[in-house]
């Protein structure tokens, strides 16, 4: 099923690369970090399980601050100029 999913993943972002060159620098940068930080997370859990987040405390808190900083990061972007 996961490959399924990562084929239909790939498929929608083939067709949808014409869309994400033509927008804005910060909105490519927000996409970039969005992935960056998805891809980040699913390397931690894969190489670690979900169950052991829940008990190692450094791996909590390094998740949690890994989201922490993404979404500052997307606040910053947005924030009116």
């Amino acid at each position: 099923m996961l490959f399924a999913y990562l084929i239909y993943f790939a498929m929608i972002t083939h067709k949808a690369l014409e869309t994400i060159k033509n927008l804005r620098k910060t909105y490519r940068a927000a996409l970039g970090t969005t992935l960056f930080v998805m891809g980040v997370s699913v390397f931690i859990m894969l190489r670690n399980g979900q169950a052991s987040q829940r008990i190692d405390f450094e791996l909590f808190w390094s998740l949690y601050s890994l989201f922490n900083l993404y979404l500052y990061f997307m606040a910053y972007l947005y924030a009116p100029a």
